[in-house]
């Protein structure tokens, strides 16, 4: 096997509107990533891509439609969607066509944006919402008009409470925490620090959770470039290389159906697959980023 290394990345600014039709989003962070890691689109072999989207209006064959845009020859090609984890899917894809022999350079490319809804048009409202609550929750829930998750993060958080004795200014100094590395990130869409008191003087969405806990309505675009060794050449010392991945994905949506909903199988047994594989334990670990999404909010904050 071959050890597939993290040679190069490039990012836009998170911002709130759509600032570039999609496609130059992901042709500028496409030459980011590949200008980092030294290499000529020429030697692109492998394209990796999350839908244009993951809401708004649909794309079709986004993945061969990018292709053709940036002009790149693959011998792999793919399009992954899995909700918050998607970008992350078609990393390790990359990872395994290179780390199989398939491809030598594969380019991951993850856009998104979240446009407002038109209210002002009914019918057209009515079928954005219709679709959207049905994918997400099927016929029952969504038939229910349950749209944005928060209400049953919420639930999972009110459980947390009830059973560790947390108070809701401990939730709320996640969003403090945040707001604290994201007022140090250049690219980052709100860099404004918060308060303990901010937080619990802004609007209450589903108790505990409030509008400055929740993702704003966001649009940005990135990339990586996964290479082997051999492409690198003298430069491989300066790439990255993986040392442990775990996957794992149990029965849910959101938050488990069965057993507790404050603690997560899925996160538990990823963790440990990903320790395992790289000869660490948790006390080696210093830097911990933790994917959290309560989504589909926006005010300007």
């Amino acid at each position: 096997m071959i050890d597939p290394l993290l040679a190069g990345v490039g990012a836009l600014p998170v911002t709130r509107d759509l600032e570039m039709p999609l496609p130059d989003m992901a042709a500028r962070v496409a030459r980011e990533a590949l200008a980092d890691a030294g290499i000529d689109a020429s030697e692109v072999d492998g394209l990796f891509v999350t839908p244009a989207a993951l809401s708004g209006e649909p794309w079709m064959m986004w993945a061969a439609g990018l292709a053709e845009y940036l002009g790149v020859r693959t011998h792999g090609l793919m399009m992954t969607e899995n909700g918050g984890i998607t970008s992350l899917l078609a990393l390790r894809a990359a990872m395994d066509a290179v780390a199989m022999g398939r491809v030598k350079v594969a380019l991951v490319i993850a856009t998104d944006t979240r446009p407002l809804i038109d209210t002002s048009h009914f019918e057209s409202f009515v079928r954005n919402v219709t679709f959207t609550a049905m994918s997400l929750w099927g016929p029952v829930e969504g038939m229910l008009g349950l749209g944005a998750p928060v209400p049953v993060y919420a639930m999972s958080a009110q459980r947390y409470m009830h059973e560790f004795g947390a108070s809701e200014e401990d939730i709320a100094m996640a969003s403090v925490m945040l707001r604290e590395h994201s007022s140090q990130h250049p690219l980052a869409q709100f860099r404004d620090k918060c308060t303990v008191e901010d937080v619990l003087a802004s609007p209450n969405l589903s108790p505990p959770i409030r509008l400055m806990q929740a993702a704003g309505i966001s649009t940005g675009a990135a990339a990586i470039v996964v290479a082997a060794p051999e492409v690198l050449n003298g430069s491989a010392a300066d790439a990255v290389k993986v040392s442990g991945w775990g996957e794992y994905h149990d029965p849910a949506h959101f938050i488990p159906r069965e057993g507790p909903i404050t603690s997560f199988v899925s996160v538990r047994e990823a963790v440990s697959s990903a320790m395992e594989q790289s000869g660490r334990t948790i006390d080696d670990v210093d830097v911990a980023e933790v994917d959290v999404e309560v989504e589909g909010v926006d005010e300007e904050r």
